[in-house]
């Protein structure tokens, strides 16, 4: 999993970050 995804499901699963 490259950088930019992992960020993507970080944030989705924290539910409070970037704009996910």
């Amino acid at each position: 999993m490259n950088q930019y995804l992992a960020t993507i499901v970080n944030a989705r699963r924290d539910g409070k970050k970037l704009f996910f």
